[in-house]
């Protein structure tokens, strides 16, 4: 009996976002409200489908960002980290450059969101833009790293 496979992606950042994935699609998209929130997020998508695997992007400290946002980068990765080892589901860290391979190009600028216009090609449906036009581009790139992690569980090279 055919069983689909199902990932988490999520991009850690202050803007980021948690994006669960099917073979056949994007099947749930939310943005970092809080750790309360995202612990309900996850305890609720995780009741409803058999999550294979979840990445999380793997941050470091960068020079140019301030000491506030390298701070709330790790804490939120911890956070992350936690809660999806708390409801028992297998993770792994992604570096932005694997999960970016052949789909996204190098940003030209600190404004530049090249991760919006790949997946806004691939999933036209999922909304990446705010009614104000803000950019949702922490949905995007939790959208492509949940990408990664399908693609690594198809191939067997993960769990």
């Amino acid at each position: 009996m055919y069983q689909e496979i199902f990932v988490m992606g999520v991009d850690p950042g202050a803007e980021g976002a948690l994006i669960l994935l099917g073979e056949s699609g994007i099947k749930w998209a939310w943005d970092w409200a809080g750790q309360e929130e995202a612990a309900a997020q996850v305890g609720f998508l995780v009741s409803l489908y058999p999550v294979r695997l979840a990445a999380v992007e793997k941050v470091w400290c960068t020079r140019g960002n301030s000491a506030r946002s390298n701070t709330t980068f790790q804490q939120h990765t911890g956070v992350w980290r936690g809660l999806l080892a708390a409801f028992g589901v297998p993770q792994t860290e992604v570096e932005p450059w694997k999960w970016g391979k052949g789909l996204v190009r190098a940003k030209r600028g600190p404004r530049d969101k090249p991760s919006v216009e790949v997946v806004e090609r691939l999933y036209p449906g999922l909304v990446l833009r705010t009614r104000r036009g803000r950019v949702l581009d922490g949905r995007a790139d939790a959208v492509l790293i949940a990408r990664w992690a399908l693609e690594q569980v198809k191939q067997g090279r993960l769990p």
